[in-house]
């Protein structure tokens, strides 16, 4: 803690204008000040009373501390001037915490200061009105120091300058509005340009070369100067246009083949899957014609003339050979329709009963087709029961 020269006094210190108080420290015998002189060549550590050195266990502490008590000053060669101030210090710490002394304050030493602090008893609390009350007198303000005003401006106006340095427009920002500005004017008529043009029969307003893309005449301005942004050199822009343009092609074909590709995968698992569906159709097909068959011979055996269903069994066709009376040409020859011709044909059963008209089966949905495999199927087995029933019946 350093303390002011004017207060020294009060702790027993000797004043001097080139000395600096480090630290004074409490033993609990009595106050120990370690000073430093202002040239960096002496130290001194104080004591108030004599005995006290015996008493507390410091004997040698001018010794520890490279330094000396009661004014008595080691001199310190010039050699050893940088990293004194340094040594000193960290052994003065080492040595009075070594000694369980502790730092003393303003108030134990009987130091005024500036500051007026309300006095306050132990049941007073910080966050009172009294307490408070005395931030009121603290009032902000630049330093009175000329030194500190000083800093302070210069600091202002570095900020001020750094301020107006950061806000100027960058040499590459100007140089494009002064492009920007001199190719928005028109070529005048003092060129030497556009005296050659007026020249060749040139005027103000006609176009120049063949019509470009987009535009139906040629140019009627300047060709614009392109900048270039970037590090490539002359034709690399264009020649990268060209091979994305090529990638973007490839990347549709790719696309279109892969259509293709996945449409013609889809037609060849629509075709076998009508083939599958065929294939099963005509099984199931197979499958009701020999149930027919054997319907009809269990329904013969047993004296039926007619089976339980038309479809039950198979419906034979028979063609009429009908002639013309006059002619005594078959009356098919002049009918071409196939309703009339229809008209020509007789079902019949193979019992020579006659029939319902003949269904095409590979006209019915695979639903009807099961349905009427599950009718025969139990049809057959409920006969197959009885009559397995009536031959058990007979034999016992």
């Amino acid at each position: 803690m350093r303390i002011p020269a004017k207060h020294r006094n009060n702790t027993g210190i000797k004043s001097h204008k080139d000395r600096r108080v480090l630290e004074i420290w409490d033993s609990g015998y009595g106050i120990i000040s370690l000073h430093i002189f202002a040239n960096i060549y002496e130290a001194e550590a104080f004591i108030r009373e004599a005995a006290m050195i015996e008493a507390i266990g410091l004997e040698n502490l001018t010794n520890r501390c490279v330094g000396s008590y009661y004014g008595v000053s080691k001199n310190w060669r010039p050699r050893q001037r940088t990293d004194f101030g340094a040594r000193l210090l960290k052994n003065a710490y080492i040595i009075f915490k070594h000694e369980r002394c502790r730092p003393l304050f303003e108030h134990e030493l009987g130091i005024r200061s500036t500051t007026k602090k309300p006095e306050m008893s132990d049941e007073e609390d910080y966050m009172s009105e009294t307490f408070l009350s005395t931030m009121k007198d603290i009032k902000p303000g630049v330093s009175a120091l000329p030194s500190q005003r000083r800093l302070l401006k210069l600091n202002a106006r570095k900020e001020t300058t750094e301020e107006e340095i950061r806000n100027l427009p960058k040499k590459a920002d100007l140089e494009k509005q002064r492009r920007e500005e001199a190719l928005s004017k028109p070529v005048g008529a003092e060129s030497k340009g556009f005296s050659l043009l007026a020249k060749m029969g040139y005027k103000p307003g006609m176009s120049l070369g063949k019509p470009r893309e987009g535009s139906e005449t040629g140019i009627k301005v300047p060709i614009p100067i392109e900048m270039k942004a970037g590090r490539s050199g002359l034709g690399h822009e264009t020649h990268e246009k060209e091979q994305q343009q090529k990638r973007v092609e490839l990347h549709f074909k790719k696309l279109e083949f892969q259509a293709k590709n996945q449409q013609w995968h889809i037609l060849l698992k629509d075709y076998r899957k009508r083939k599958r569906d065929l294939t099963a159709q005509k099984q199931l097909i197979g499958d009701i014609i020999r149930s027919r068959k054997a319907c009809q011979e269990l329904d013969i055996r047993q004296g039926r003339d007619l089976p339980a269903e038309s479809w039950f069994w198979p419906i034979y066709v028979n063609k009429k050979d009908e002639f013309d009376e006059e002619s005594g040409i078959p009356l098919k020859a002049f009918k071409n329709n196939e309703d009339d011709l229809e008209e020509l044909l007789t079902y019949r059963y193979a019992n020579g009963n006659d029939a319902p008209p003949e269904e095409n089966l590979n006209d019915l949905e695979e639903e009807e087709l099961l349905s009427r495999l599950e009718a025969m199927t139990e049809y057959l087995r409920g006969r197959a029961i009885t009559a397995m029933s009536r031959a058990y019946a007979k034999r016992s």
